[in-house]
């Protein structure tokens, strides 16, 4: 479904929304497809509700249940405080890229080639997170090395 452009950050009133679902059955290659590709996941709100919905998971205590939530949270540790703003700069550009937003080097172009096109609240989150992030930090790596593309500054 996500392939398709499913909209994973709808919410659920008990569970919460895609990710903490599948983090509460402990399924952590779903996990990982969606915080691969959607932004919105790895809001750090919804980290902590999947983190919390994977620790309030019971069942039988094995050790392939108990090897698999510690993955989880592992998985989900990753996408917190400054370990995740990498990983989230990496989606956001995919993100963009996909949708036509910026070229292969990571700059805004008026008309790209949209390969995917990301539902309207993914697209939203992902250019305010690179306005906030990404933006300045290319513009200072572009300024300290002389290359001033034209229409970065505008």
């Amino acid at each position: 479904m996500i392939a398709h452009g499913a909209d994973t950050s709808i919410h659920s009133p008990k569970d919460g929304n895609l990710l903490a679902l599948a983090c509460k059955y402990l399924h952590l290659e779903t996990a990982k497809l969606i915080l691969a590709t959607d932004i919105l996941a790895s809001e750090p709100e919804s980290i902590d509700r999947a983190i919390e919905a994977c620790m309030t998971m019971t069942g039988r205590v094995t050790d392939t249940f108990v090897n698999l939530r510690s993955k989880t949270r592992e998985l989900l540790k990753l996408w917190t405080g400054k370990a995740a703003m990498p990983r989230r700069e990496r989606l956001v550009i995919k993100v963009l890229q996909d949708a036509g937003q910026l070229d292969q080097g990571g700059l805004r172009v008026s008309k790209g080639k949209i390969v995917r096109r990301a539902p309207a609240p993914q697209l939203a989150c992902a250019n305010k997170f690179y306005d906030k992030n990404v933006k300045k930090k290319r513009e200072r790596l572009l300024d300290d090395i002389g290359v001033i593309p034209e229409g970065v500054w505008s």
